[in-house]
């Protein structure tokens, strides 16, 4: 026997009222909200608001506040319904305001409709960021970011320790040959800590004491400084730790590599370093193009946990380039790096170098001690400097940052 079920017509009404929103529902909403909540928070405030002085008007903790303030300030309407707080949090503010006397219907029916704008999508709230995320650069980058922040997080309590900042520096260094250039290299751990005890031994980097190929001579950055011991590398001015001294082991991993490690359990939980180190490497930069190679470029593997890396690129007067540096973004690391084109996107594996903040200056200041001292040290002018630098917040482990610098051609 065959049952039969009779359903009931559904009405366009209802029917609209269950639809996945469309895109000018957002738009419309989007734009009655913004208009609502500034006329509200302007009449509380009695003029332009500011975060401090509306956390003390409304007497609500800061994190609702701001997310609103900061959502209003973000020019598309994608960006902005984004970055609001839950439909909950919205209340709250219209409540407090409500208490000081302001007007508040408008914010309620609209932030009635936004609620209803989230239960029909699906996913709910996290599916309609998805959405707006891919209409809205800004939105995209932090849901990126707040990814990056979460998987950061989550590796640096699996493995254990974590570094607050990675720097990695290349000074380009004048010299007499006519085909290559000498390289000056800091690398910097700032605020390594471990995050239980009895915790792994950390390796924060390695060094290569004198020759290690036929064209290469590494050594330290003070000349008269021994060239096979690894612990001149170390930059010790500027090697803290909280009440003593830092101690670091050297591990032979190669017939010319040392690695330094800090101790096992060592720093205590809670507790922090900066370890500092720099390397002299001469002749170990092409002055122009070769049939084979049309870039030179710095690396940096992220392979502790961090909240974010920095790479300099320093370069005198003389040695200045015609065109920028290029940034890119690897999960796989190749050696030899594979030369980008001038399409940025053309890299395999290339992440995008949105995910960069990029800077140009001219002049080294001494409120960045490192980068001034060694300038100094290596006999340059800190003042002649032309400084490109890359920061990449809350890098993915195991990723890589190349800097790639175009290389001037003879013709």
């Amino acid at each position: 026997m065959v049952s039969r079920v009779r359903l009931a017509p559904v009405s366009a009404k209802a029917a609209r009222a269950r639809a996945v929103p469309t895109d000018a529902e957002v738009e419309k909403l989007g734009r009655t909200l913004r208009k609502s909540l500034q006329k509200l928070l302007d009449d509380v405030c009695d003029g332009p608001p500011a975060e401090h002085a509306l956390v003390d008007r409304l007497g609500l903790d800061r994190s609702s506040v701001g997310r609103v303030l900061r959502a209003l300030r973000e020019p598309s309407t994608h960006a902005f319904l984004a970055g609001l707080p839950s439909p909950e949090g919205l209340t709250l503010v219209a409540e407090a305001s409500s208490g000081l006397g302001a007007a508040t219907a408008d914010v309620e029916d609209a932030t009635e409709l936004f609620a209803n704008l989230i239960h029909r999508h699906p996913g709910k709230r996290r599916g309609l960021n998805a959405r707006l995320a891919a209409g809205a650069p800004s939105a995209r980058e932090r849901a990126d970011r707040d990814a990056r922040r979460a998987m950061s997080k989550a590796a640096a309590e699996m493995v254990g320790f974590r570094a607050r900042r990675i720097d990695a520096t290349l000074f380009v260094l004048p010299t007499g040959d006519p085909k290559r250039f000498d390289g000056a290299y800091l690398s910097a751990k700032w605020g390594v800590e471990l995050l239980r005890p009895n915790g792994p031994s950390v390796s924060v980097g390695s060094v290569r004491p004198g020759p290690a190929a036929p064209r290469l001579d590494y050594g330290p950055l003070d000349a008269t400084a021994p060239a096979d011991d690894p612990s001149s590398c170390l930059l010790r001015d500027h090697c803290r730790a909280a009440n003593r001294a830092t101690r670091l082991e050297f591990v032979e991993h190669g017939p010319d590599g040392v690695e330094l490690r800090l101790p096992a359990s060592e720093p205590e939980v809670g507790d922090s370093v900066d370890v500092v180190w720099g390397q002299r490497i001469r002749h170990s930069l092409l002055r122009r193009q070769t049939p084979k190679t049309q870039f030179e470029w710095l690396s940096t593997l992220v392979t502790i946990p961090t909240d974010r890396v920095v790479i300099n690129l320093l370069l005198p007067p003389e040695v200045w380039p015609d065109v920028d540096p290029v940034a890119a973004i690897r999960f796989h690391r190749s050696q030899p790096p594979v030369p980008p084109t001038h399409d940025r996107g053309a890299l395999p594996g290339d992440l995008a170098t949105d995910f960069l903040e990029t800077s140009t200056s001219d002049g080294l200041n001494d409120d960045e001690p490192l980068l001034y001292d060694a300038a100094n040290q290596l006999g340059l002018v800190p003042s002649q400097l032309r400084r490109w630098r890359f920061e990449w917040a809350f890098p993915v482990l195991n990723s890589e940052l190349t800097i790639w610098l175009p290389l001037p051609s003879d013709r």
